[in-house]
């Protein structure tokens, strides 16, 4: 029997290898994300719904030559996922990329209802800044 600690598990693999459409099939119709941060301080913050942030990621993901999210710690609580991860990423050109996340998946009959994602967000303001000094 799958379980959500597995779908959650299964999520960030698929987001390592650049592979949203079966992140975003797991979705409830109701389902969000959301990066809590303050949306007048960073361009990324705030609460979408799935094609909102599948849209996100799309460019996001899409700008790597390579990307890495490697799942370090999950943990699980009934409908609740927590996971401990970090990522590296490079490219276009010479940009690089690092960060590390907590991401707390919430379940709803299987389907993910709620994802809170947290990180450096100074981690990828420079990462876009090398990105843009390349003219990329």
């Amino acid at each position: 029997m799958t379980t959500n600690k597995d779908r959650a598990i299964e999520a960030c693999r698929h987001l390592s290898d650049r592979n949203l459409d079966p992140v975003f099939a797991a979705f409830d119709d109701e389902g969000t994300w959301t990066m809590p941060y303050l949306p007048e301080r960073f361009a990324f913050a705030g609460r979408r719904n799935k094609a909102d942030m599948r849209a996100l990621l799309d460019g996001f993901l899409g700008a790597f030559d390579t990307f890495e999210f490697r799942v370090e710690q999950a943990i699980a609580d009934g409908d609740w996922v927590a996971i401990k991860g970090a990522s590296t990423g490079t490219g276009p050109g010479t940009a690089c990329y690092e960060n590390t996340y907590h991401l707390l998946f919430h379940y709803r009959d299987g389907k993910v209802l709620e994802v809170r994602e947290l990180f450096d967000p100074y981690q990828v303001e420079a990462y876009i800044q090398q990105v843009e000094a390349q003219g990329a």
